[in-house]
């Protein structure tokens, strides 16, 4: 589903559905950390740098791994909610228009956030040193991913706007 709104997304430009490009990320830096996330350039980063997270969790015991498996299901949720309210302004590295619906009416980046949480829930039972430094890595890319975001967008009043009016970027009442 995220794939296929995204790519409508891209592939329609509109009046109509109020997704017209205002403007386009400017930045080597902005690029950059979108274009790694996807493929091939997401495959190829991951042959140098672990990515660990995993599809099938357990965490030792069915109670527990229910539970986890019930938290991930919720991120998951925020995640397409996040997705289904972006609609046809889905894009990464163009300013359609500001989305001021829920999650984003509560922060400003729930999709990013959301991936995180559920990737760092799902590498906790097999969680080492070596897969934890990766993961550091692609939290610290969706991080640079919301900065760059944000220094493009604020270049539009609404923008500016909607974050005067959703304060935080990531974590209600912390940051």
């Amino acid at each position: 589903l995220d794939t296929f709104i995204f790519s409508w997304g891209y592939a329609l430009e509109l009046p109509t559905l109020g997704n017209v490009v205002k403007s386009v990320e400017p930045t080597l830096l902005g690029w950059s950390v979108t274009l790694i996330c996807y493929p091939p350039f997401n495959g190829w980063a991951g042959k140098i740098i672990p990515w660990g997270a995993n599809d099938y969790v357990s965490f030792g015991n069915p109670l527990m791994t229910s539970i986890m498996q019930g938290v991930i299901v919720f991120f998951f949720g925020i995640y397409l909610w996040a997705t289904l309210a972006l609609g046809f302004k889905a894009s990464n590295l163009t300013n359609r228009g500001v989305v001021g619906r829920f999650p984003y009416s509560i922060i400003r980046h729930p999709a990013y956030v959301s991936k995180n949480v559920v990737w760092w829930l799902t590498l906790l039972p097999v969680i080492n040193g070596k897969l934890a430094l990766g993961m550091a890595f692609w939290s610290l890319i969706y991080y640079l991913r919301a900065r760059t975001e944000e220094r493009h967008l604020s270049q539009d009043q609404d923008y500016v706007t909607y974050c005067q009016k959703v304060k935080w970027k990531f974590i209600p009442g912390v940051y």
